[in-house]
């Protein structure tokens, strides 16, 4: 709860709000010609600065 409480105060976004918006953001893993592929999409501005008020 207190984590919970932490991501809220740093990211001043609700929690369901915040994973709403991060999910989209995941790194993947592909498999190509039977070797796994690790990829992720770059993340928009608004985003990482997001994820740097939240390590802050």
């Amino acid at each position: 709860m207190a984590a919970g409480h932490l991501l809220e105060q740093r990211s001043r976004l609700s929690l369901k709000r915040l994973f709403r918006v991060l999910k989209w953001y995941r790194p993947f893993e592909l498999t190509i010609a039977g070797q796994p592929v690790h990829a992720a999409s770059p993340l928009p501005p608004e985003i990482a600065k997001l994820i740097a008020q939240l390590e802050a």
